[in-house]
């Protein structure tokens, strides 16, 4: 979904292949990798993570991690209503999330948008197939190793 640098035939069929791997699943995943990451920032479970003292001691919390707590909600809401995924994160969101890294929000303004995340995931109506299109990824992982094959068989 990043911005295009170079090309392929096997990554022009990867980007085309891209509705295959959308599914609810995703949904999920998006919702609960995003709370755990809430907890992990609060404390609640595994302790409080961070690697990054300094912005700990600066603004209270770990404004980096808590930025891609958020980036996760955001991009799991794009994700779940589209099917796509703008990279890097676009207009609004994006300056919102660049200002959570520079710590101009206190902690309970990020676990307030954390919470509205994680209720706006849940509440998406589900649009998404149950499950990704396996047969069609799995048949493009089948062109890719026969492509790598000194034969091509």
């Amino acid at each position: 979904f990043g911005p295009l640098r170079a090309t392929t035939p096997l990554g022009d069929q990867l980007r085309d292949l891209a509705p295959a791997f959308w599914s609810d699943l995703s949904r999920q995943r998006f919702l609960g990798y995003a709370r755990a990451q809430r907890e992990r920032l609060l404390g609640i479970r595994g302790g409080r993570h961070t690697n990054r003292p300094e912005l700990v001691d600066v603004h209270g919390y770990d404004t980096k991690y808590a930025m891609h707590m958020l980036r996760l909600g955001i991009q799991g809401i794009e994700y779940v209503q589209t099917g796509r995924l703008t990279l890097p994160v676009p207009g609004a969101d994006g300056d919102f999330l660049r200002d959570v890294r520079h710590g101009r929000f206190t902690l309970e303004e990020v676990v307030e948008r954390a919470d509205l995340n994680e209720r706006t995931l849940e509440g998406l109506a589900r649009t998404a197939p149950d499950a990704a299109d396996h047969t069609a990824i799995n048949d493009w992982l089948l062109t890719v190793h026969r492509a790598s094959l000194p034969d091509g068989s």
